[in-house]
């Protein structure tokens, strides 16, 4: 199992949305994507794309439904990366590409 901990991976989780809406103030852990941060799927699965990137891991689109909110994508995506033995600590080191 991985090193990474939740609280680690909702910082990560809240920081890229926050990226991604207009007032950045709305972003907590309890926000819905679509009801309280106004995102559109498009811009959900752009989200979803950089949280794969930041944390070099998968998330499978039949898990999108489970990750409704800021928080419940933290842990899908804590229980995804430990699944896949990494710390997410890889992308914090990635300088080239």
């Amino acid at each position: 199992m991985g090193d990474i901990q939740y609280e680690q991976v909702l910082g990560e989780v809240v920081a890229i949305v926050r990226q991604h809406v207009d007032d950045p103030a709305l972003v907590r852990p309890e926000a819905r994507f679509d009801r309280d941060l106004g995102l559109e799927s498009v811009l959900v699965l752009e989200i979803i794309e950089a949280l794969e990137d930041r944390f070099d891991v998968t998330i499978p689109l039949n898990l999108l439904p489970e990750m409704e909110t800021v928080a419940q994508a933290a842990r899908r995506l804590t229980e995804i990366v430990a699944a896949s033995g990494g710390s997410g600590a890889q992308a914090d080191d990635r300088t080239e590409r």
